[in-house]
């Protein structure tokens, strides 16, 4: 099926645009006519919506009133709404990270100092993450990828078989829709997507981190990221409390996590939004 992404999705109304299109596509192909009726329309779009359409916002009202619009313009009479808590999620699209990224370690911007930081304690944070970087390369010079593997783990392929066989159940009836919601807050709440979770959350954090007397100690270097690459369990306290506070703040939203079913084929056909305005103040002559 194609895929359409809307990254800020807001309340739903490109995705409900794209979805009419394929819907009516879909419904010309069904059933072999050029003008298909509004009801085969609507019965199209709700095979769409459960397959083809995503959506991610950093409002959690958004992200609610995005479902709501996609169930109106599906409904049908006598069927259950569709399971949407799988394609529109919660989360900054802007803020997380992917494995291939992952794979090189954390790179030194990480310690630069940015607004509210200690730039003292910033720089003792990078001198001492290019320190145990040394450690761990050793007398060899092994690159960063050599002790972080760039390859999908057996992990990240049951997390994507788990998220492809979950999309794939029908959800027509109530019985089946209430069973598909459960198989999914399984997955959601397995062991495998805590550890990717974990990782990837561990990952970002090394970037927001504030780099103060206070925090300095707990900070994700090299020799800990080596750690937590190899079990992203074995997170101490005081850094796993920090990780989860940014994690809250920041709403750290990870794509190939999100959506493993998607990022497994190598990520989404079609990707929408709006344009970006190429000056903050506004000429009106040129826009309008």
């Amino acid at each position: 099926a194609t895929t359409v992404c809307d990254p800020a999705c807001g309340s739903g109304h490109f995705l409900v645009a794209a979805g009419r299109r394929i819907a009516k596509a879909h419904a010309r192909a069904l059933l072999h006519e050029e003008e298909p009726s509004p009801e085969a329309e609507r019965h199209s779009f709700r095979r769409v919506v459960g397959r083809c359409l995503y959506g991610v916002d950093r409002n959690d009202m958004a992200v609610e009133l995005c479902k709501v619009s996609l169930w109106m313009e599906a409904l049908e009479p006598g069927v259950p709404l569709s399971f949407l808590d799988a394609h529109v999620r919660y989360g900054n699209s802007l803020v997380g990270t992917v494995p291939g990224i992952m794979a090189g370690g954390i790179p030194d911007a990480a310690f630069e100092a940015i607004e509210g930081d200690d730039k003292e304690v910033a720089r003792k944070l990078k001198k001492r993450h290019a320190t145990e970087l040394a450690e761990l390369a050793g007398p060899q010079g092994a690159l960063p990828g050599t002790f972080f593997p760039s390859e999908p783990s057996a992990n990240d392929f049951a997390l994507a078989s788990e998220a492809r066989a979950i999309d794939a159940l029908d959800d027509s009836a109530l019985d089946l829709s209430l069973a598909k919601e459960a198989r999914f807050r399984a997955w959601e709440d397995s062991a495998a997507m805590l550890r990717a979770q974990r990782k990837a959350d561990a990952w970002t954090a090394a970037f927001l981190w504030e780099k103060t007397k206070e925090n300095a100690g707990a900070a994700i270097t090299a020799r800990t990221w080596a750690r937590l690459a190899e079990d992203p369990l074995a997170m101490e306290p005081a850094t796993r409390d920090v990780v989860d506070g940014l994690r809250a703040q920041y709403a750290f939203f990870h794509w190939d996590l999100a959506f493993p079913e998607v990022f497994a084929r190598r990520g989404f056909d079609v990707v929408l939004g709006n344009p970006p305005w190429e000056r903050i103040k506004l000429q009106q002559k040129e826009f309008f």
